[in-house]
């Protein structure tokens, strides 16, 4: 299976991505409106992933098998890492109701579906985000939400012989309208949803 070529001017476009969120995070009014970061590192991930699937499948090199097990060891020690050592922290750390908490959302967290855990706790008895130290996660949830429909997605529309560049713009206008409608009824719990961000 060959891998893109490396190109460090998207390394270079990550960084700029993940500066205004780091920052944001730090405090909001460092950088205003910077969670859009997470908005271009979703359209980053996805042009570099689809062009892998689109080389791959074009010359019938893909192997969906091959292409999870390298998600897995890509993403997995990091993730275990993190998990373990805030769950460890948190042990000693947080009340018992709160370390609850955060073991649901570890747990929601490694099986990739902590968006939609959080979009269901959004709302007036939310607690701050402060207090969701795994919070950040909900992006990689959508992230692999998206390897997992994706190369499935890719393959069966081209086994069918059908084109797709119309798809994907049908697919990409119905995610923003879907984003649109349900943002201003429920907005905290649609940033979450990987609907909303199947358009990046």
């Amino acid at each position: 299976m060959h891998s893109t070529a490396y190109r460090p001017d998207i390394d270079g476009l990550r960084a700029l991505a993940v500066l205004p969120v780091v920052l944001f995070h730090i405090d909001p009014g460092l950088m205003p409106g910077g969670f859009l970061g997470v908005d271009i590192f979703f359209v980053i991930s996805g042009y570099l992933i689809s062009s892998i699937l689109y080389r791959e499948q074009a010359q019938g090199t893909f192997s969906l098998t091959v292409f999870y097990a390298r998600r897995v060891r890509r993403l997995f020690p990091a993730l275990l890492l993190v998990l373990v050592a805030v769950l460890g922290f948190g042990y000693v750390a947080l009340f018992a109701d709160e370390y609850q908490r955060l073991g649901n959302h570890a747990f929601f967290s490694i099986i990739f579906l902590l968006d939609f855990r959080l979009m269901r706790e959004s709302g007036y008895f939310d607690v701050a985000s402060f207090a969701k130290p795994l919070l950040h996660l909900w992006s990689l949830s959508v992230e692999e939400q998206f390897y997992l429909v994706w190369p499935v997605l890719l393959l069966f529309l081209r086994r069918l012989g059908l084109r797709l560049g119309p798809l994907l713009l049908l697919g990409a206008v119905g995610s923003l309208v879907f984003a649109q409608y349900f943002g201003e009824m429920a907005p905290a719990a649609v940033y979450y949803h990987p609907v909303a961000r199947f358009w990046e």
